[in-house]
């Protein structure tokens, strides 16, 4: 974190577009575009791991922590590429613009999907077919995904058909089994494609690694014993969440199997080795979720009627923290230490030398002093305005009652409306000691709570589901941004060489 840097926090999913749901296709290399215009350098994302339907498609509880999304793999490169004609996407369902029409979206991208791999079995060429079973036979995790994907039976699931490979004869046939691995495949694919064209433009792609995994995961299912899992039934013993904290007063059940820490020290931790190094080849930089977790972890018995009922136990502390730095390369990590953080985890990250977060709403949370005030926050951290799990600061002001709205017009120094409140902390953050700021695009936008992503600890129908219905916006609001980023010093023309990472 040498530079001063800064950057936009919006989901791929989030990305405008004609199917449907954000992906790697023209609307992303399009903000890739605005964020070196407006001199911003980090495009922070939400996992970008294969979700569940019925986890609320929450990138937090993904089906497998090393496969991809394949609803992110965009049509339009499918054509450019000649695995689809322009015509194919005519079939596509009529989807709304704003927001994650998530069933629509399976139905028509899994059509494409398997379109697209029959043309791939009857037209693929040798250096084509080699670099599909190069991929195939060099990634470690990719047959128990595969034999996950076709085990089981979820609704609404991108591999539930099986591919229509038609009647014409197939010089060189795949197995239809290979259906599962080829989307892996055109989904890391375009995404190496996408980041080396950020990378060029001078964006580092920032990531996020869940903490956990679903219980409906090829990796619970393929690996058990690495979870809090009773081996005679297959069910959790204990489950994951939170104790009451300033994002939720009576706690957060997550629903998800908590880790076997003792299994995992055994070998190294090489499951989450495989992990980290495989995060290193999606990102340039990531961050680590539910950072206190690793020190010290809210575990509650299954079937509790509150997450009250749960109690801390240890993590894997330092020793895992050695492990993973190892694997990391030359990616910065830094974590996510919101919550009730106590001295022992502010330890641990000190020790590991990794960098927190600061959140400005937040800092306006309870009376006293906040440490994520801009003058309190140190240099070694990455600042946020709000997060996925916050709404947005228009939204967020909108709400306060009187008292809390002049604490924060008083701290600002202007007149404060829910109008212009996003303005003015994106200057607080721009301009404050941290290193890295982070803006969610609703927070450049003005938008209120009907742009929220999360609710922490609640299912919701519009869990992650939110996005752009155009690019405009954005680019009505390039200049003020560009001369924000000017005047604290966080503006770089400069590419990958001079930005100390």
């Amino acid at each position: 974190m040498e530079s001063r840097l800064s950057g936009i926090l919006l989901h791929i999913t989030s990305l405008p577009g004609p199917f449907g749901i954000g992906d790697l296709g023209p609307s992303a290399y399009d903000f890739v575009n605005f964020l070196s215009r407006s001199g911003q350098r980090l495009w922070s994302i939400l996992p970008v791991n294969e979700i569940l339907v019925h986890e609320d498609a929450c990138p937090y509880c993904p089906a497998s922590a090393f496969a991809g999304n394949p609803l992110l793999i965009s049509p339009e490169a499918l054509v450019k590429s000649g695995l689809l004609k322009a015509d194919d996407l005519e079939s596509y369902p009529q989807v709304r613009d704003g927001f994650v029409e998530i069933e629509k979206v399976i139905e028509g991208k899994s059509t494409l999907l398997r379109k697209a791999f029959a043309n791939f079995c009857y037209s693929a060429g040798d250096e084509d077919r080699r670099a599909f079973e190069c991929f195939k036979n060099g990634t470690d995790w990719l047959p128990e995904y595969v034999h996950y994907a076709q085990q089981r039976a979820i609704t609404f699931d991108v591999y539930q058909k099986k591919p229509e490979l038609g009647s014409k004869p197939q010089e060189k046939p795949f197995a239809e089994d290979d259906f599962v691995s080829f989307t892996q495949y055109i989904f890391f694919q375009q995404w190496k494609v996408l980041r080396e064209y950020a990378n060029a433009q001078g964006i580092f792609l920032a990531g996020d690694i869940s903490f956990y995994v679903s219980l409906d995961s090829s990796d619970v299912r393929g690996q058990p014993h690495l979870f809090g899992i009773d081996p005679a039934t297959g069910m959790m013993t204990t489950e994951s969440g939170a104790p009451p904290d300033e994002f939720q007063r009576k706690g957060q059940f997550w629903r998800t199997p908590i880790y076997n820490w003792p299994v995992h020290a055994e070998d190294g931790f090489k499951w989450w080795r495989m992990r980290i190094a495989a995060n290193t080849r999606l990102y340039d930089t990531f961050r680590l979720d539910h950072f206190r977790g690793f020190e010290s972890f809210w575990s509650i018995p299954t079937g509790s009627n509150s997450p009250k009922d749960g109690h801390f136990m240890k993590g894997p502390g330092k020793p895992f923290l050695d492990a993973i730095k190892e694997c990391a390369g030359d990616a910065q990590m830094f974590v996510e230490d919101l919550g009730f953080i106590t001295e022992e985890v502010n330890a641990l990250r000190e020790m590991s030398d990794l960098p927190g977060m600061s959140v400005l709403q937040l800092a306006f949370n309870g009376p006293g002093v906040h440490p994520y005030l801009p003058y309190n926050c140190i240099p070694d951290c990455v600042m946020y305005t709000s997060t996925h799990d916050l709404s947005p600061m228009s939204g967020w002001y909108n709400d306060l009652d009187g008292k809390k709205k002049t604490k924060v017009q008083d701290y600002v120094g202007v007149p404060i409306t829910h109008e212009n409140v996003h303005w003015e902390f994106n200057r607080l953050a721009l301009a404050s000691v941290a290193k890295w700021v982070l803006i969610p695009v609703q927070d450049l936008l003005g938008l209120g709570g009907e742009a929220r992503l999360n609710i922490p600890g609640m299912r919701s129908e519009n869990h992650i589901l939110w996005r752009l219905s155009n690019m405009k916006g954005l680019e009505e609001i390039g200049q003020p941004l560009v001369k924000l980023t000017k005047t604290y010093g966080r503006w770089s023309e400069c590419g990958l060489e001079a930005t100390g990472i």
